[in-house]
């Protein structure tokens, strides 16, 4: 018996037809998942029961044009995250906390060889005003000696300013996250005067139309559906956006004052 329940015959047996229509059946069911061109819906007879493949055999490649997956998506081990989905901030930025810690220490050396070398230049500049102070004769040259020792010292002050900054710039004091609706007339990704290390923009895979980066006048860099572009920029407002209709944008910014 066949696994339609079609039994087997015996020579002079009679074909009845509900034993010819359990074949004709099985030839559709042939054609329709067997053959190399499907042509109709693959729909299981029950709602999550039946499995593609099994952990250790697994289908090589599959090819679709779209994915619905109603409860979870994991690739290589890791579940999909999902629109709506919490976020957890320290996760996100795990992989460039090291960098970070470095960056942080190497500014540290810098900040405290910088100190050091103020310390160093006060000590010269009160010994050559003493000088000046003593040495009527070489008063002139005395002169020039503090002229320059206090061009060095405001150098030292300005490059501890800009070790300051950097400092600032290398570890953001906070992130703020954005939803944008963009149509097909540019508009900045924000008027808010925010200062940032850099921003990330995500365009979600369920929308329709791609959108496009640029400034003010042109827009000509473009993230389709489901991909996502990570900038470098000092203030977001620069950053305007188009689309081809209306689709939803997300953006995230590392604030760095």
């Amino acid at each position: 018996m066949s696994w339609l329940g079609v039994p087997r015959k015996r020579d002079f047996m009679p074909l009845f037809a509900r034993d010819w229509n359990l074949v004709v059946d099985a030839l559709d069911e042939l054609y329709f998942y067997g053959a190399p061109y499907m042509g109709r819906d693959i729909v299981p007879t029950q709602n999550k029961r039946y499995s593609i493949g099994t952990p250790e055999k697994r289908i090589y490649a599959l090819y679709t044009a779209y994915v619905d997956a109603q409860d979870n998506m994991f690739v290589q081990g890791r579940r999909v995250l999902r629109d709506w989905d919490p976020i957890y901030l320290y996760g996100f930025l795990a992989y460039a906390k090291e960098d970070v810690d470095a960056i942080k220490l190497y500014l540290i050396d810098i900040y405290q060889t910088s100190k050091s070398i103020e310390t160093k230049v006060t000590d010269i500049y009160q010994e050559l005003v003493s000088i000046d102070t003593s040495v009527k004769s070489v008063d002139a040259t005395a002169k020039d000696i503090y002229q320059v020792t206090s061009d060095i010292y405001q150098v030292t002050r300005s490059i501890e300013t800009k070790v300051e900054e950097i400092r600032l710039y290398a570890t953001p004091r906070a992130v703020k996250t954005l939803e944008l609706t963009v149509t097909t007339s540019p508009v900045p990704l924000t008027t808010e005067p925010l200062k940032t290390k850099r921003v990330k923009l995500r365009v979600p895979s369920t929308e329709t139309y791609s959108i496009w980066l640029g400034d003010a006048t042109s827009q000509y860099w473009f993230i389709a559906p489901g991909e996502k572009e990570e900038i470098e920029i000092d203030s977001p407002t620069k950053i305007y956006l188009r689309s081809e209709g209306t689709t939803k944008v997300y953006a995230l910014f590392e604030v760095v004052e």
